[in-house]
């Protein structure tokens, strides 16, 4: 049995290490993490400064497959120069370790966005992108290999008769996207966007001769925020990514309530299904500006014949630090003495 748990957890590591190239990071709960879904994003949101953080488990039943962290600041300010618009910077660190391999993938990405309000503030375009360095590195060591075995069992002395130029590998990636915000009312915001994922087609590869790209990631995105009754607020949302043959569909809502004891602001509750892989369920609430949310993935693929089902657990937290605005005087107009 203990034999066979090993051969399992090889072979995940060694599909781990062969199919991350057509896979980003990315996590159950893609609204969360701002930077990644779209870097025109960035500086979008009401506050000045927005400080995220991500973390994801996944199959740890039966390998230790990913571990991902995330974590992000951005600023956002008024254009000085025309003084309409909008501008957002902000800078995302990613970090993931998957496989008993470990192997490691870390982003370090610095994200520009411009904001720009037509018809009357009730629609704003934003325009981003971002460079990021990519860093890849992998324990070669830690894997096991048929040519070790000498028959009876296995020696770890024995070469593994692969060719390895490199364990490690960096390279520049470039994204952009574009974002539409509508306010139609104090009760019904919509927006949605679009975002192009390694517009520069990237060589990526652990041998001398690079010539493995990382194909361009389109993402399709959006969500709305609806207050369909009193403290009652709906808010569903979808995201679609494709690369090449690859593609993900997640559809979900979350339910909102407003409840103000102390400082708490809301709680919500929701699912998110993303087709033919997994039933995500979340939870969560805002206590004086920081959102936190926790979520948990139910395998719904052929995989869970291995994973019984389980998936992994996320979670995320967001605080949005608002600076406290000038008081205005109201005007007035004093009255003469003699009235």
């Amino acid at each position: 049995m203990v034999l066979i748990k090993k051969h399992i957890a090889l072979v995940v590591s060694i599909v781990i290490c062969l199919g991350l190239h057509s896979q980003d990071i990315h996590y159950s709960q893609f609204y969360n993490s701002p930077l990644n879904l779209n870097p025109s994003l960035t500086g979008n949101y009401d506050g000045d400064l927005r400080l995220c953080g991500n973390h994801k488990s996944q199959w740890k039943s039966f390998a230790n497959a990913y571990s991902t962290f995330s974590a992000s600041a951005d600023y956002g300010f008024c254009n000085p120069i025309k003084k309409i618009g909008r501008i957002g910077i902000g800078f995302q660190f990613n970090s993931d370790i998957a496989g008993d391999a470990k192997f490691g993938t870390n982003h370090y990405k610095l994200s520009l966005a411009y904001m720009f309000p037509i018809k009357d503030s009730s629609l704003v375009i934003s325009l981003g992108g971002n460079g990021a360095l990519n860093h890849h590195g992998i324990s070669f060591n830690l894997l096991n290999f048929g040519s070790q075995y000498d028959g009876e069992s296995f020696d770890p002395t024995l070469p593994n008769n692969e060719i390895i130029d490199y364990d490690e590998y960096s390279y520049f990636d470039i994204s952009a996207g574009f974002n539409i915000t509508w306010i139609q009312s104090p009760k019904l915001r919509i927006n949605a966007g679009f975002s192009a994922n390694h517009l520069n087609s990237p060589n990526k590869s652990f041998f001398e001769e690079r010539n493995i790209s990382l194909p361009i990631k389109y993402l399709y995105h959006g969500k709305a925020l609806w207050n369909a009754k009193d403290d009652f607020w709906l808010e569903p949302m979808f995201m679609i990514m494709h690369q090449q043959k690859y593609l993900e569909i997640n559809l979900g809502s979350m339910f909102r309530i407003e409840y103000n004891p102390l400082g708490l602001k809301y709680m919500f509750a929701g699912a998110i299904l993303r087709a033919r892989d997994a039933g995500i369920f979340v939870i969560g609430g805002n206590y004086q500006n920081i959102n936190i949310a926790i979520s948990y993935d139910v395998n719904l693929s052929k995989l869970t014949t291995i994973s019984r089902g389980k998936g992994g657990i996320e979670i995320s937290l967001i605080y949005i630090l608002e600076h406290p605005k000038p008081y205005k005087a109201p005007h007035y107009r004093k009255c003469p003495d003699f009235m």
